[in-house]
């Protein structure tokens, strides 16, 4: 008996040989570039994280070192 095996792979497996990949991916928009000076970065900390004894140094260094940031409830995580 003669036997021929031919390689497998997922993709024998599952039908899709020489087939095109469909999705439903929305197409992308043109990238928007922001110009130096355009904008303005604020960084928000969780008032939980800024009313530790040991966070308070670090409010006074980005004070300090001129950085914006903003004290608030965060709910999904210390730093935004």
């Amino acid at each position: 008996i003669n036997v021929t095996t031919q390689p497998t792979t997922i993709s024998t497996l599952l039908g899709i040989i020489d087939s095109p990949v469909k999705t439903n991916l929305v197409p992308m928009k043109p990238v928007q570039t922001l110009k130096p000076g355009s904008f303005h970065v604020t960084l928000c900390i969780d008032n939980a994280e800024a009313s530790r004894p040991t966070q308070k140094v670090l409010l006074e260094h980005l004070t300090k070192n001129s950085i914006s940031f903003d004290v608030r409830k965060l709910n999904i995580g210390d730093f935004l």
